[in-house]
């Protein structure tokens, strides 16, 4: 934690494989402060050190030790922090146990021999440059918990062949994927609102993308203007209108599926809830139709099934008086719609 100081510090220089940690002992814990940058071959980080559980490994504490080919973190562990193991150049493996729940930017920055990494089901975000320049990946799974990956989060990752993003999944990064030059192709699932610019810059090999959620929001430039594969979206899609406007070639996957399910009253941007957003949708729908409204323009658009979901008063069409009886209930000042 920020601010806490450690009650003492415990080094262990025993001839085994927590040979060169250094702790920061606290009341009911202790972190990895710092592994020697003489370390070699394998570490194992024990779960307990002087009576109290081994919980966190701190900022830079294998910073440059290039000397480390695997790292086993204990059960006790629940967070990995910034520059964990930057520059642990010949790291091959590392096995991450599902207690950790976060793991902090650039945690493998350069770990460029870094072959083999499983990321848990606990981490709901991975974190900017977590494995930038970890140029010997080449395949990785993100677990169904992850709902960000962050800037550069695998850039410069250059034999990265395959990645499988899972519909949890709703914020690509800057740069996320950019330099990934052994990358053919990526899908992006229809739970992504928003794709950052760069995310898959200078991607030579890349032969496809295929986007599917038809009002992903693409920010400028995802793609290099030498791009020659293939962009695969929906019919009237964000990614058709991403591809005409820099003369990317587009492969239409028809109209785009209805969820379905039917939305709640009043949930007009479809998160689950009712509240100002809601309001927001409505009205931007009903000053500016061409931009807003079921086939606008903006990626940020009103769905069909949410304009359906907005029209609360019963007559025909999104009106102002709509987006006033939402917030009324929003609002608590009227008790359904």
């Amino acid at each position: 934690m920020i601010g806490e100081q450690p009650t003492s510090e415990s080094t262990t220089t025993q001839g085994n494989t927590e040979d060169y940690l250094s702790y920061n002992i606290y009341e009911d814990h202790a972190e990895v402060a710092k592994c020697d940058s003489e370390a070699v071959g394998e570490i194992v980080i024990p779960e307990e050190i002087d009576g109290v559980p081994v919980t966190r490994i701190g900022e830079k504490a294998f910073e440059d030790c290039e000397s480390l080919k695997s790292i086993t973190i204990p059960n006790s562990v629940t967070s990995i922090g910034y520059d964990a193991f930057y520059k642990c150049r010949i790291l091959k493996s590392v096995t991450i146990p599902d207690s950790v729940t976060s793991i902090g930017d650039a945690a493998f920055f350069e770990c460029e021999s870094l072959k083999l990494i499983t990321i848990p089901d606990s981490v709901t975000d991975i974190g900017a440059n977590v494995f930038l320049c970890c140029e010997s990946l080449k395949s990785i799974t993100i677990p169904d918990s992850v709902t960000t990956i962050e800037w550069y989060a695998f850039g410069r990752c250059t034999n990265l062949e395959s990645i499988t993003i899972p519909d949890s999944v709703t914020i690509i990064g800057i740069g996320a994927f950019s330099n990934c030059t052994s990358l053919e192709s990526i899908t992006i699932p229809d739970s992504v609102t928003d794709i950052g610019a760069s995310a898959f810059r200078n991607c030579k090999s890349l032969e496809s993308i295929t986007i599917l959620n038809p009002a992903c929001g693409i920010y400028d430039v995802i793609l290099d203007s030498s791009f020659a594969g293939t962009v695969y979206g929906y019919e009237g899609s964000t990614a058709q209108l991403y591809a005409g406007k820099y003369g990317y070639k587009f492969e239409s996957l028809g109209e785009a599926p209805t969820s379905g399910t039917e939305l709640e009253k009043g949930d007009a941007n479809g998160d689950n809830s009712i509240d100002m957003s809601d309001v927001v949708i409505v009205m931007q729908a009903c000053l500016n139709p061409k931009k807003y409204g079921v086939n606008g323009t903006s990626p940020d658009r009103i769905t069909a099934d949410g304009e359906k979901a907005g029209d609360v008063d019963g007559k025909a069409g999104l009106t102002a008086n709509d987006a006033l009886l939402i917030q009324k209930f929003a609002l608590k000042l009227i008790d359904k719609l």
